[in-house]
């Protein structure tokens, strides 16, 4: 993503660092992400296995982070590289969460053990998100003075407030998949009781859909207060969120949800559920946001009623200072915060 990316490169902008960067191509449709990565010395693409560097390579390196711990080829080249050079440092950079499903839970259990016997000899540290992260590697069996926040954020030079919160339209912002998993559907059936019920708020999607695969947001067509807006660049998600009042992210299961992040940085008041790994970081429940739970019955009553308490609060006079305190906990996971980690790491 084009906002951790600006992470890293703010890192490899400083003289004191050099940094090389092994990538896979992005599925999702950024454009000019060399915008990005303009502080990187070296950038090279991973297309299949034969291009992953040799150990010989990665012994020359005082850290390595590596994202996900799935490929037994980069495991085993890491593997040995530590062998050639002992200093060489090994991070993890992962955003899972504990799991919700049961095959899910089974899955995570197997993992824990694979994590014990193998996985802890290649990983000297763990680079997460957040809270919930930091709660699946501990369970897994890292321990806990060696893992560290910081891996997603908002970047500065993209996300921040530029239009007072009270100064905005009224209306309610989600970004993301129109899919079930991201809880589009419970947004709508609440954004139509909210209405119903008298509430005065406007709605914006953005994001890309297959008709074929969901048929919730066919819906949206037949409410004049519904803007729906098709994937857009990170510059243009951040003029949006400042032209907003509130981020919605009803989701089902998500690992972290950068976005909420991303909005708290621009001043916005944010709802989430509890399955969304951020909720728990950057939402002060009842101060800059609300959440909620997207798997219980009928979470689309809640979620309305959250929106009238919005509608009020955001007519209050801690309006600003709800937006304020967004401001100050998004300041926390930001480039600053990425490179105490990754000092912390290589001490």
């Amino acid at each position: 993503m084009p906002a951790c990316s600006a992470l890293t490169n703010s890192l490899a902008k400083s003289p004191e660092y050099h940094v090389d960067l092994f990538y896979t191509q992005p599925s999702v449709p950024f454009e000019n992400l060399h915008t990005y990565l303009d502080g990187i010395k070296s950038l090279r693409r991973i297309s299949s296995i034969k291009d992953i560097p040799e150990p010989c390579e990665l012994s020359k390196y005082n850290l390595i982070i590596v994202t996900g711990w799935y490929s037994h080829q980069w495991n085993r080249n890491l593997q040995i590289a530590k062998k050639i050079n002992r200093s060489l440092i090994v991070a993890s950079a992962i955003d899972n969460i504990k799991a919700i499903k049961t095959t899910h839970k089974l899955r995570q259990l197997f993992g824990m053990l694979a994590y014990r016997v193998y996985l802890s000899r290649i990983f000297d540290y763990c680079l997460v998100p957040g809270t919930d992260s930091s709660e699946l590697m501990k369970f897994l069996g890292h321990p806990s003075s060696k893992i560290y926040q910081g891996y997603y954020g908002a970047s500065s030079q993209i996300y921040s407030t530029c239009v007072k919160i009270r100064n905005r339209p009224k209306n309610f912002l989600f970004v993301g998949q129109i899919i079930p998993r991201k809880g589009i559907d419970i947004l709508i059936n609440a954004f139509k009781l909210y209405q119903k019920a008298g509430g005065t708020y406007g709605l914006t999607i953005v994001g890309s859909t297959d008709e074929k695969e969901d048929k919730a947001i066919l819906s949206i067509e037949e409410f004049q207060s519904i803007q729906l807006l098709s994937f857009a660049q990170p510059d243009k998600i951040a003029d949006l969120m400042n032209w907003h009042r509130v981020l919605i992210t009803p989701s089902r299961f998500d690992h972290w949800a950068t976005v909420v992040c991303e909005a708290a940085a621009c001043g916005c008041l944010l709802v989430a559920s509890k399955q969304v790994g951020a909720s728990n970081d950057i939402i002060k429940n009842g101060i800059n946001g609300f959440v909620f739970d997207a798997l219980k019955k009928s979470p689309e009553k809640d979620l309305a009623a959250i929106m009238h308490k919005l509608e009020l609060l955001l007519d209050s006079e801690s309006a600003e200072q709800r937006s304020m305190i967004s401001q100050k906990i998004s300041s926390l996971w930001s480039e600053h915060q990425y490179k105490l980690s990754v000092e912390a790491m290589l001490k």
